[in-house]
Formats: structure tokens, sequence, C-alpha cells
């Protein structure tokens, strides 16, 4: 299974940080989930019955900076799961596949 770079300890003003405790997808703004990574990596969450919120980010990388705190990058998607965050579509999908199977 290959994963991400595990989250740093990140101080309470982060992104990362908020109340919300499952599964957090950052993804561009898109309005479908069949028009980018970040759609592919939606419905692999969906199809395997994974409940997480979707944050949508701009679509401009200059104004990402929580993304950039998360993975050292700037491109989307990426998925926070607990201390795990997952980033690449193609990764997550094979974490979201190994981590919850799919239905």
């Amino acid at each position: 299974m290959i994963r991400g770079t595990p989250r740093s300890t990140q101080s309470s003003s982060s992104a990362a940080s908020d109340v919300y405790k499952g599964q957090v997808l950052y993804r561009c703004p898109a309005p479908t989930n069949h028009l980018c990574a970040c759609g592919r990596a939606a419905r692999s969450l969906k199809s395997a019955g994974v409940e997480f919120e979707n944050r949508k980010v701009p679509f401009s990388k200059k104004k990402r900076p929580e993304i950039e705190e998360l993975t050292g990058q700037k491109g989307v998607p990426v998925l926070v799961d607990g201390d795990e965050v997952v980033h690449d579509s193609r990764r997550i999908v094979e974490y979201v596949e190994a981590t919850w199977g799919t239905r």
C-alpha cells in the first residue's frame, strides 16, 4: 500500500486541525466528479461507502497554503484520514481500497 507523507504536528490555526474528525478530501472546485483527478478520488471514497468532508480549494496553486502545509506540495487531491495524509489520486484510490475495500 502506498501512502503519502504523515502529517506533522500543526498549530491550532491549521486547516487540518478543524473540528471535523473524519476523513477530509481537499479538492479543486470542479462542479462534478467526472472532470478531474479530484473527482476520481471522491468517486472512490463514495463507492467504498466512506463518509467524508469535501473541502474545495481555489484553482490557483498560489492560493493553497493549507495544501502546502499538509504535503509540501500544492497539488490536489489530498486525503486526510486521522494522522495519515495521502496525496495524488492514484495513491488515494489505492489507500481507499486497502483501508475500506470496495462495494
